[in-house]
């Protein structure tokens, strides 16, 4: 099981009985968000040609500052 699919399964356990604002259901929603990024990040590296230095600071930089 994916990181991804784990975490999708435990907001499905969660939100069953917790409200929506509970601070391990958000964190858990957050955290699934992060793993779909990641295992989006890791299909696209796959399967694309390598990336030049340039581009790869260019995707760092999306990833640090992008987020604000």
């Amino acid at each position: 099981m994916s990181k991804y699919a784990h975490s999708k399964a435990k907001i499905g356990g969660l939100a069953l009985h917790r409200p929506a604002d509970d601070p391990e259901l958000v964190e858990a929603r957050r955290q699934y968000k992060a793993d779909l990024l990641a295992d989006r990040i890791t299909e696209a590296l796959e399967s694309w040609p390598p990336l030049t230095p340039a581009q790869r600071e260019e995707m760092a930089r999306l990833l640090t500052d992008g987020a604000k």
